[in-house]
C-alpha cells in the first residue's frame, strides 16, 4: 500500500505536466497572407469588330486567286451554301458585299463563335431577331478562316 501514494503522486504530477503543456504556451495561430483583391477584367469593347473578348485565331485576307479558291472549297465543304447565297437571302443573310458591311474581324468572330456573337454583339443579335435562326458553329479550322474570309471578301457587287 505504500506504493499507492507514490503512484498517485506520479500520476498527479504527470497530469499536471500535461495540463500545463496543453494550456500554457499556446502555439501562435498560423498567419495567412490576405488574398489579393480580385482584378476586374477590362471592359469589353463592342465596336465594328464585335466584342473584344471573343478571341479569333490570326488570319490573313488575301486577293490571291488560289487562296480565294481554297476559301470557296471551305465554303462548300462546311455547307455554308445551305443557308447563305450571294445576291439573295436564303435562310441566313445574303453574303454579297458582306465584307463591305462588316469588318473582316467581325466576320471572323461570327464564323468562329456565332453563339457568343449572338449573345454579346448587337449586330449579330439583331440578325438573329430578323432571321430567327441561330448560325451554327461549322467548325472552321484556324487555317481555313483566312481563305474563307478571302472568298467572302471577293464577292462584292
Amino acid at each position: 500500500m505504500s506504493r499507492c501514494p507514490e503512484l498517485l503522486v506520479t500520476r498527479s504530477l504527470l497530469l499536471a505536466i500535461l495540463v500545463v503543456a496543453a494550456c500554457g504556451g499556446e502555439a501562435p495561430a498560423p498567419t495567412v497572407a490576405p488574398s489579393p483583391a480580385p482584378v476586374a477584367p477590362g471592359p469589353v469593347v463592342i465596336g465594328p469588330d464585335g466584342p473584344s473578348d471573343i478571341p479569333v485565331p490570326a488570319f490573313e485576307v488575301s486577293t490571291d486567286p488560289a487562296v480565294i479558291a481554297r476559301g470557296e472549297q471551305v465554303f462548300g465543304a462546311k455547307g455554308c451554301g445551305a443557308c447563305h447565297q450571294f445576291g439573295t437571302k436564303l435562310v441566313g443573310p445574303d453574303l454579297l458585299g458582306v465584307a463591305q458591311r462588316r469588318t473582316t474581324m467581325w466576320i471572323a468572330r461570327q464564323i468562329h463563335s456565332p453563339e457568343k456573337m449572338t449573345k454579346e454583339d448587337p449586330v449579330a443579335r439583331q440578325l438573329f431577331k430578323d432571321i430567327m435562326v441561330q448560325m451554327t458553329n461549322q467548325g472552321v479550322a484556324d487555317n481555313e478562316l483566312g481563305p474563307l474570309i478571302s472568298y467572302l471578301a471577293s464577292k462584292n457587287p
